[in-house]
């Protein structure tokens, strides 16, 4: 969710240019560190379930990135900047990834 809403935060500011995160960027960069592919899947799933049942973000698609069909990711909750750095602090490498 971190990740979600630092990319809808960065669209705001002007530094990216779409506030959604194609799918499987948004778990690629989840799991980058993490090369156990049958646990990546295991994980992917339940954050794919919190995160559709969670009211702050927005699972949408297809929509054409780049002409390739893709479901995104958006954050659409107000952001709370104080839960954002927070969030930074407690996650063990500060970039919002899931640590094993």
């Amino acid at each position: 969710v971190a990740i979600l809403q630092e990319q809808h935060m960065d669209f705001q500011n002007g530094t990216v240019k779409q506030p959604w995160m194609v799918d499987t960027h948004l778990r690629d960069e989840l799991f980058s560190h993490l090369k156990d592919t049958k646990r990546r899947t295991q994980i992917w799933k339940d954050v794919e379930r919190r995160l559709r049942y969670d009211s702050r973000t927005l699972h949408s698609g297809p929509k054409q990135v780049y002409g390739v069909p893709c479901y995104t990711w958006e954050w659409i909750a107000a952001p709370t900047p104080s839960k954002r750095s927070t969030q930074k602090r407690d996650s063990a490498d500060g970039s919002g990834r899931i640590m094993e």
